[in-house]
């Protein structure tokens, strides 16, 4: 089925002046009946007393009128004439002019409103007033009459250029300009041209095109005189008639409506043919056709869907579909429906007066949460009732916000009186409660509109020692504590309040290396003060021990929470004060820094001492000889190794530091050099092209060089390592013990690690006091792999180059022969092995 008007395609110009007087003729009637309706309005308002807000609970809403000031704008109404495919007026084709304006004065600012294809303007202007059409004089004052609004009409045509002029005294023939077909151009004011006799069609032909206007979608196809086509060479000698010859650019669509799921139609359009331009993609002209396309009354929760070409089964046309002359005469297309929206039809219960409207639209599988809002906003209460919650129609099935809307249905408005009764839990062991006992408030009423009431009802049974510091509402399964913004909504509403001691005291503890002075209690703190507020008085109890600062408060104890600015004391408190290390020292053997202190076992100068084993390859037995020198007891923990490293003042961890590099474990020892003022950069053992080598050289594997007589911290050589590992002379096959049953007391291997790295020193120490030499980490040393011994060698650091280095002591993972004092592996010092870690030495 068709709908609306049939577009012309010929006579563009009546069409038009007729669409226009129609509009006027419009106009009229309807702003008669908006001044009747508004007188209506203005007569009837107020009738309604129930309250239109579904939050508030009685009342009733009415109408003040304020009485509008005199205009002082004109309202004018924008139409075109000849070429209203060449210009885009504004929006609703109306602008606004100062009223008292003339023409003249305001023509430039109307004229910049529009939007003109490039090459067209404006002429023409005319006022127009009901059927008839003057000139619009430069001089004419807009008003606006008694509407407030005029109607000015105007044309647009090419912008001319200038006529050649012929010279003095020369001979001329006239030239008159026409179109063909007469329907299909026109040359305003433009019909006559003399020109010099002999001038070429090539000279004048740009002017001739100026002043012909075709109709949208026209063009000038040729020029001809008489019946003969004009060519550029062709010269004028006598007068004669030209005639442009006009080419009809425009495809017609033809549109339909095809249903959706039956034979009803839900929509309309206003337009049953379209002229468009020849090569326009439906893309282009797309959007003119949808605006068009609007739901038939009743059916709004349907749009468009799709469109087809030729029949409701043809192809389903894209945005780049090309609508061409040739193709067809007129193409067929078949709009398509779809419903967009589901209808929600309002019911209601005795409590509510009207629904108005009646019917709400959601969007397909939208949730309930997206359009309560307006079906609220159409309820109207009776006195004292307010909304209790929406119904599926009359089942018992709530509407929650994220209930997914699938299909039209009937919603159910469920009342509930709008008052609320609050009542106050007794517990006379601690308080009383005066009659009446509860408080009557609005439904909706906020906790803050409402406490001082309830709470002039509580009396204390010690008043001097406890105080009232909030409320908890103990209505449901949970007791939540009611802040002041807390919206009241159950028609019965039971809370208690919150009693705590008036004043708390507050202990303070500390860690080792933090004295608390006496008392160590904050006493008589009120309930309810915040940190920030005692923080001063709590620090100005602690005596930090040297080498360390302070770091943080915490609640209870170490591990507890860290107190912010804001936590309130509600209660008698602990709070621990942490501290940080925050320089290095030395105590004896044992190395500080922060709580990661490690300790180094001396190693007097070894004469003639024997390492290797019986039956080893790579490693039989030879004596060597070593100078005195100091190995920590414990692998480089991860705590050990992030301080430094990271420079995590926080880390803790007792596990040994694995997946390094054996570049960056070399990194570390120069490292822990520097921070040990008695060290620092001179004694840094490592270089590399005379720098003291640092993370960048380990990131590039650049080879170091070390300078073994400094006294900083470094890799042990692998005689120092085996040396303290069989517990010097005591010669033993793993690091504590020669005895396999005895191995799981000294190691952590295959059979007792259970598959994973233990901390440092929990299984038993060698006779050196070194702990987990065999088994646990593996550890890197020094040397570059080398299969050569050299028997009563003095400090042997192995070869100075090679391609990999050597570990030592066996892993978590290894068996028992594999974790003796005397077996050697390698690995390549660039691989970071989850596995292998390593301890450090240093010469005293």
């Amino acid at each position: 089925m068709q709908f609306g008007y049939t577009f012309s395609t010929d006579n563009q110009y009546e069409t038009a002046k007729t669409q226009q007087f129609g509009t006027y003729r419009l106009n009229a009637v309807i702003m008669l009946t908006a001044l009747f309706i508004t007188f209506f309005l203005t007569a009837c308002s107020g009738s309604k007393s129930a309250a239109k807000n579904p939050a508030s609970n009685t009342g009733s809403v009415t109408a003040t009128q304020k009485k509008d000031s005199p205009s002082t704008a004109v309202t004018v109404e924008l139409s075109v004439d000849f070429g209203a495919g060449y210009v885009a007026l504004p929006s609703d084709n109306k602008i606004t002019v100062a009223k008292g304006s003339n023409w003249a004065g305001v023509k430039t600012s109307v004229i910049k409103a529009l939007t003109f294809e490039p090459g067209y303007e404006a002429a023409s202007w005319m006022l127009v007033s009901g059927q008839e059409a003057k000139p619009l004089e430069d001089s004419y004052t807009f008003n606006g009459g008694k509407t407030g609004t005029e109607a000015v009409r105007f044309s647009v045509y090419k912008t001319p250029l200038s006529p050649p002029a012929p010279a003095a005294g020369s001979k001329t023939v006239k030239l008159s300009f026409g179109c063909t077909p007469n329907s299909g151009a026109v040359t305003p004011g433009y019909e006559t041209l003399t020109v010099e006799k002999g001038t070429a069609w090539k000279d004048i032909k740009s002017y001739a095109e100026s002043i012909c206007t075709p109709k949208l979608y026209r063009e000038i196809e040729k020029w001809q005189s008489g019946a003969a086509d004009i060519s550029d060479t062709y010269r004028f000698t006598e007068n004669c008639s030209l005639t442009a010859v006009l080419k009809d650019n425009r495809v017609f669509l033809q549109f339909f409506i095809h249903p959706s799921g039956s034979n009803t139609e839900h929509l309309k359009i206003g337009i049953d043919q379209l002229a468009v331009k020849n090569g326009s993609t439906w893309g282009k002209v797309k959007d003119k056709v949808l605006t068009n396309i609007k739901p038939i009354e009743g059916y709004e929760n349907y749009g468009f869907d799709k469109i087809s070409l030729g029949s409701a089964d043809g192809k389903v046309i894209t945005d780049d579909f090309i609508f061409k002359t040739g193709d067809a005469e007129q193409y067929k297309l078949y709009i398509h429906e779809k419903k967009i929206k589901h209808i929600l039809t309002i019911e209601y219960d005795s409590g509510i007066a009207d629904a108005d409207p009646q019917i709400i639209y959601a969007d397909i599988n939208a949730r309930w949460g997206s359009v309560k809002n307006a079906a609220n906003q159409a309820l109207t209460f009776k006195d004292g009732y307010g909304l209790k919650e929406w119904r599926h129609g009359f089942s018992t099935t709530v509407l929650t916000d994220d209930y997914k809307i699938t299909d039209n249905h009937p919603i159910r408005a469920v009342s509930k009186s709008a008052i609320v009764t609050v009542k106050i839990e007794e517990n006379p062991a601690s308080y009383t409660v005066a009659k009446p006992k509860e408080v009557v408030i609005p439904v909706e009423s906020r906790w803050s509109a409402v406490e001082a009431q309830v709470q002039k009802l509580i009396t204390l049974k010690d008043s001097s020692v406890y105080g009232i510091y909030g409320w908890q509402y103990t209505g449901g399964k949970e007791q939540k504590a009611l802040t002041g913004s807390y919206r009241i909504t159950d028609e019965t509403f039971t809370v208690r309040p919150i009693i705590r001691p008036k004043y708390v005291n507050i202990s303070l503890k500390a860690d080792t290396h933090i004295d608390i002075g006496s008392p160590a209690v904050l006493k008589s703190v009120p309930n309810g003060t915040r940190w920030k507020d005692i923080k001063a008085q709590a620090d100005a109890k602690l005596t930090i021990h040297e080498h360390y600062g302070f770091k943080e408060w915490r609640i209870s104890d170490a591990k507890g929470e860290a107190l912010s600015d804001d936590y309130e004391f509600i209660q008698n408190t602990d709070i621990y004060a942490k501290s940080k290390g925050v320089s290095p020292y030395i105590k004896g053997n044992v190395y500080c820094f922060g709580d990661n202190d490690f300790e180094m076992k001396n190693i007097p100068a070894v004469k003639n001492g024997t390492i290797g084993s019986v039956g080893e390859i790579y490693n039989r037995v030879h004596e060597v000889n070593l100078s005195a020198y100091q190995i920590s007891a414990v692998e480089v923990t991860e705590g050990w190794y992030n301080l430094l490293m990271k420079n995590n003042r926080e880390a803790e961890g007792k596990l040994p530091k694995t997946g390094m590099t054996w570049y960056e474990a070399v990194v570390f020892c120069n490292e822990l050099t520097k921070m040990f003022p008695f060290l620092g950069e001179s004694e840094c053992i490592y270089t590399y092209n005379k720098e003291i080598y640092n993370s960048n050289h380990a990131a590039a594997q650049n080879p170091p060089v070390m300078n073994i007589k400094k006294k900083g911290f470094r890799l042990p050589t692998e005689a120092e390592w085996e040396w303290a590992a069989q517990g010097g002379s005591a010669r033993t096959v793993w690091a504590g013990t020669s005895e396999p049953n005895k191995l799981t007391d000294y190691a952590w291997y295959d059979v007792n690690s259970s598959g994973r790295i233990h901390r440092t020193a929990e299984t038993l120490p060698n006779a050196l006091g070194l702990y987990d030499m065999s088994g646990n980490a593996g550890e890197w040393c020094w040397n570059w792999d080398d299969n050569s011994l050299i028997d009563g060698a003095t400090d042997p650091v192995g070869p100075y180059s090679g391609e990999k280095r050597v570990y030592r002591g066996g892993t978590y993972e290894y068996n028992s022969d594999s974790c003796k004092c005397s077996f050697t592996y390698i690995r390549a010092p660039h691989s970071e092995s989850y596995n292998i870690g390593f301890r450090i030495v240093r010469r005293p």
